[in-house]
């Protein structure tokens, strides 16, 4: 009998959390709009994740280009095959569907990368600078406050050019830029949270600080900076292409985003729109949808909506 009493549990807090998500997501969709850009936001996923098994080309793939489909628009058949082209071909023939899918895989494949490290950094330094408190604290947040003093793409060009090109560097050069949000933003919640009683209970029961700040603390936080997550997310996104759309970000062999609006800007004047028209749709569409999803995490993340009012 006692063996069935950590199944038992384990069941109960399965069952607890399915029911807390699913009372999260019936009031996520409450707004029908926001619950539509989730939707998009999540098909732009499973396509950068399964669209590269059904393209027709692949970068780098040197035997799969055709310049006699050169500059075919949109809808297309191949001059020498049977093969339709839904959104046109670019200079070299190349399909320009395959290169937006590659070009999203890797424009959100860097954003993960760059995002997941700066939530990293950003998160310890905001912890440690509620902690320490005094000159250690200051000069986190001075720190802080220089790279928020001006606007992150002129730092990224600054530690691009410092850096040099490459997936390696745009991903580094990104996170350098991007921690600074998340540790004012963890700093602000983390210090509110340690003036609560139960901080100082744990103190009083001998809890160490790293046990206070990274067990008690950091799931208390973790509200406020999941919308941070969410705004910021779609903003280093615009950051990458903008970076690659300059010609600093990825190199010509590795398709972005905006990679592909650069490539195509020469000949929008000559009427071939869907070279760059098409991909900045597509990075247009994904960070409008993230900038919404951001913005109903925050609605619902505020007290006036957890008490069941509006914002």
């Amino acid at each position: 009998m006692t063996a069935l009493v950590p199944h038992i549990r384990a069941m109960s807090f399965q069952r607890l959390a399915q029911s807390a998500f699913g009372r999260w997501l019936a009031r996520y969709n409450e707004d029908r709009f926001a619950a539509v850009c989730l939707s998009v936001t999540a098909g732009f996923l499973v396509i950068a994740l399964a669209g590269p098994f059904f393209a027709l080309h692949k970068p780098g793939d040197l035997a799969a280009i055709e310049l006699a489909d050169s500059m075919l628009a949109p809808l297309s058949k191949s001059a020498i095959g049977d093969v339709r082209y839904v959104l046109g071909t670019d200079v070299l023939g190349r399909d320009i569907l395959s290169m937006a899918i590659f070009g999203l895989r890797t424009s959100l494949g860097v954003a993960f990368a760059a995002t997941g490290g700066a939530l990293a950094i950003g998160c310890v330094a905001g912890l440690a600078a509620a902690h320490a408190q005094g000159a250690a604290a200051a000069a986190i947040m001075r720190t802080v406050d220089i790279f928020l003093s001006a606007p992150s793409i002129l730092f990224a060009l600054l530690f691009i050019s410092i850096l040099g090109r490459g997936a390696e560097n745009t991903v580094l050069a990104i996170l350098l830029v991007q921690w600074t949000h998340y540790a004012r933003a963890m700093n602000a919640a983390a210090t509110a949270e340690l003036k609560k009683d139960y901080v100082a209970a744990a103190r009083l029961q001998g809890f160490s600080a790293t046990d206070i700040l990274f067990r008690q603390v950091l799931p208390n936080c973790i509200p406020p900076i999941s919308v941070i997550l969410a705004v910021q997310f779609g903003f280093v996104i615009a950051l990458e292409a903008s970076l690659s759309f300059l010609g600093l970000g990825l190199p010509i062999t590795q398709p972005s985003l905006g990679g592909l609006v650069a490539d195509g800007q020469e000949y929008l004047m000559g009427g071939a729109y869907w070279i760059s028209i098409l991909p900045g749709s597509i990075l247009l569409l994904l960070v409008f949808c993230m900038n919404v999803v951001g913005d109903r995490l925050r609605v619902l993340q505020s007290p006036l909506s957890a008490r069941g009012g509006t914002c």
